[in-house]
């Protein structure tokens, strides 16, 4: 069963039933389908298909399951990038991995232009705990996407 089907069933056979908590905030299996189809159209949106790669810079929050989930709707691939990096470790896996897109928390000690600079195959940088300017923030794409399953 791929994971699109698996949210979907999920969501149909137990729509208001919590999937993930999150300190206070509680996410059902609605929630997270919705959220992660919404991601994984937009990021078709902005080009990316099967096999191409996201890197995925997170600490644990619901945004870190939306990214996977979204990646794996559309049959590409995560590259989990653990939230203790140094700037030239991720700098060295991004551009090992020729990831398209790379989903992240800002952080003080990391500097995503210098990144962008130097990773050539990184095309995009979706930001979750602000709105930049020289980014995408994933509020947006969460906000935009269509609910129905990506490559419907």
């Amino acid at each position: 069963m791929q994971i699109k089907e698996l949210l979907q069933k999920n969501a149909d056979s137990t729509p208001a039933k919590n999937a993930i908590i999150f300190k206070d905030q509680r996410i059902t299996f609605q929630s997270l389908k919705d959220s992660s189809f919404r991601l994984a159209n937009s990021l078709s949106k902005l080009g990316i298909k099967k096999s191409d790669r996201i890197a995925i810079y997170l600490p644990n929050w619901p945004e870190y399951f939306y990214s996977y989930l979204a990646t794996w709707c559309l049959a590409a691939t995560v590259v989990p990038l653990d939230f203790m990096l140094t700037e030239d470790e991720l700098i060295s896996c991004i551009a090992h991995c020729e990831a398209k897109v790379l989903i992240a928390k800002t952080k003080a000690t990391i500097s995503l232009s210098k990144i962008k600079e130097s990773c050539p195959s990184i095309q995009q940088i979706i930001i979750c705990d602000q709105q930049p300017g020289d980014y995408v923030y994933i509020g947006e794409l969460l906000g935009e996407g269509s609910v129905k399953a990506p490559g419907k």
